[in-house]
């Protein structure tokens, strides 16, 4: 079974990009762990599903839906945590990170430990040629702002 992994902030993400593709690939029968900095249940930015911003750029009916189904998920609720002894990318076939405009995101852009663990997972998502018959892994960045930041792991 394919195994995803989706990094979320504490707050602020985009809940239709985190919900969009969580509700496909469960529709799929993929395997998806929310991940989290410290395992805390995460908090989508409010403003994009109710009040004045949500009417000009927030989530329509279909993702707010999707997001019904993300966070009652068992693993939304109980998330793994990318900072937890022993955790790795390296587990998942597929990382998913998805965006936001509010402030919190920045705990995924700013935060050194998921970077290490990025500098390991991103390098495998190209033509991996050795005798290990390892699998190319996926890496969905949904959120521009994380071009330049794979874009300078892959170089380590």
């Amino acid at each position: 079974m394919t195994r995803v992994a989706i990094c979320l902030p504490d707050y602020g993400f985009d809940p239709t990009e985190a919900a969009i593709p969580f509700e496909y690939l469960t529709n799929k029968g993929w395997d998806i762990e929310i991940i989290t900095q410290d395992g805390k249940e995460p908090q989508c930015d409010q403003r994009m599903i109710s009040g004045m911003l949500s009417t000009v750029m927030g989530a329509k009916q279909p993702a707010k839906a999707a997001y019904q189904l993300l966070s009652s998920s068992a693993s939304f609720k109980n998330p793994k945590a990318w900072t937890a002894a022993g955790f790795s990318l390296l587990d998942y076939d597929v990382l998913i990170l998805p965006g936001g405009h509010d402030k919190g995101v920045k705990q995924i852009i700013e935060n050194e430990s998921l970077r290490v663990h990025l500098a390991k997972f991103f390098p495998l998502t190209k033509d991996v040629s050795d005798d290990l018959n390892r699998k190319k892994k996926v890496c969905g960045a949904i959120w521009h702002v994380f071009l330049p930041i794979l874009e300078r792991i892959s170089h380590h």
